[in-house]
């Protein structure tokens, strides 16, 4: 069933009748909603608890995570701020005139004052949490789900689809799935930021992973990547008569999101090209020579042997970095990739089809 369809599906029926939905929230939005502009949106979580609306389900494991990265997520955010003001500040400094400079740092040398408030603000919404954590169904992982965590990653399939530790996030979808076989409590909603782990790889990130895409294949299993959109589902009422504000709207990325995908991309599509001259080099179509040999005309039958050195190299980095089986992709994907990095580089100032690697 399509997801739009089910999301209408869930909306009308929940809107016609009282079922409690159960919610299940990855780490990541806890510790996104423990950050200062999600209050309002933890206040509305908070009313759908209060009003028995929702059913919160917290594995054991996310207790452990947020209570490890809870002090974290306050000293980062008042870092990062603080940063940001300097920053913009020596632009302000280094680019306008004297009024406007003495205007606007005083105006944010003010702002920096304030972020103890800030602090106390992310303190609150700790606070929050923990709170709703106490009225939560605390869920424990037997060594059952454990050992389903573990042949996961023994079989490389979602979340170890790449190359990194992914046995936390292993072990909140098998109680996800424990809950699912041995409860009638629906509906049912895994609830997650974590794209590039549970959403599908090439595609709708509203969808979930190709591996698993069968568990939410019911009418009663839901996956969302926004907690807003989710609330949403289960009470359109309640947000149509407020002015929302939060993840639910969409927000123009960061620059250095921008860079950081901007960059992945590259290498991959760098790699994907030195792979196939490492295929014209294998059938001869491709010649290793020396430097002195070297000459235009020859350019596109040719490496020089000390530049192909340091790009097996370079190749290999990327391989660790990704793992080599991430980086292998039919012609669609190829031409999916290629076309996100030309969108970036637009949205940066490049002009459209730029894809040197």
């Amino acid at each position: 069933m399509a997801h739009d369809t089910k999301l209408l599906v869930i909306g009308n029926s929940l809107k016609n009748c009282l079922i409690m939905t159960n919610l299940l929230l990855d780490t990541c939005v806890w510790l996104d909603l423990a950050k200062s502009r999600s209050e309002k949106l933890l206040d509305f979580l908070e009313y759908y608890v209060e009003e028995n609306l929702v059913n919160l389900l917290v594995p054991e494991i996310v207790l452990t995570e947020f209570e490890r990265n809870k002090d974290r997520i306050i000293n980062d955010n008042v870092k990062a701020l603080g940063n940001q003001i300097d920053k913009i500040t020596d632009i302000i400094i280094a680019h306008e005139s004297k009024d406007v400079r003495d205007e606007m740092t005083i105006r944010l040398t003010d702002l920096k004052h304030k972020i103890p408030r800030i602090s106390e603000s992310i303190s609150s919404s700790v606070e929050k949490i923990e709170k709703l954590f106490s009225t939560a169904e605390i869920l424990y992982a037997n060594n059952e789900i454990k050992l389903k965590a573990v042949d996961r990653g023994m079989n490389k399939v979602a979340p170890f689809h790449l190359s990194k530790n992914s046995i936390a996030d292993a072990i909140i979808l098998e109680i996800f799935i424990d809950y699912k076989i041995n409860n009638n409590n629906f509906p049912l909603m895994f609830i997650t930021h974590n794209k590039s782990d549970f959403s599908t790889k090439n595609g709708n990130q509203k969808f979930p992973h190709e591996d698993f895409e069968d568990l939410f294949d019911s009418i009663n299993i839901y996956y969302f990547i926004n907690l807003a959109e989710a609330l949403n589902t289960i009470d359109p009422e309640i947000f149509a008569k407020t002015k929302f504000e939060g993840d639910w709207k969409l927000e123009a990325r960061g620059l250095s999101q921008l860079l950081e995908v901007e960059q992945e991309l590259e290498q991959k599509i760098w790699y994907n090209r030195h792979a196939i001259r490492a295929e014209k080099i294998k059938n001869g179509s491709v010649k290793i020579i020396e430097r002195d040999e070297y000459t235009i005309r020859l350019a596109n039958s040719t490496i020089v042997r000390e530049i192909w050195e340091g790009a097996l190299q370079s190749a290999e980095k990327i391989e660790n970095k990704f793992g080599k089986e991430n980086l292998e992709f039919d012609d669609f994907d190829w031409g999916f990739i290629n076309g996100k990095l030309s969108a970036i580089r637009f949205a940066l100032g490049e002009e459209w089809d730029l894809l040197d690697t």
